[in-house]
């Protein structure tokens, strides 16, 4: 398994994960083993459950990433190798972290 970034707006007031809850956050397309994965970890770590505590989003990776870039969801998770382009993409254009 590799790395997940868990990337969100600076000014989003985000600062823990446990700070998403009622928040909407991409964790992987419908179905697929990244979300499986990210729901779980974010369970594990804070004990906030998708669908419950946070909205998890159904897109596919590239509606996702538009999202984040149009301020329509708060956090995104990819599952990428460091250095990741669409994460180097994000901090050309807003304020991450």
């Amino acid at each position: 398994m590799g790395p997940y970034h868990y990337i969100t707006r600076a000014d989003s007031g985000i600062e823990k994960l446990e700070d998403i809850a009622g928040r909407k956050i991409f964790a992987g397309p419908p179905g697929g083993a990244a979300k499986r994965v990210c729901l779980g970890n974010i369970k594990d770590a804070s004990g906030l459950v998708g669908g419950k505590d946070f909205e998890a989003v159904d897109f596919g990776f590239d509606a996702a990433i538009q999202a984040f870039q149009d301020d329509k969801i708060d956090v995104i998770v990819l599952s990428t190798n460091v250095p990741s382009s669409s994460v180097s993409q994000f901090a050309l254009t807003k304020k991450i972290r």
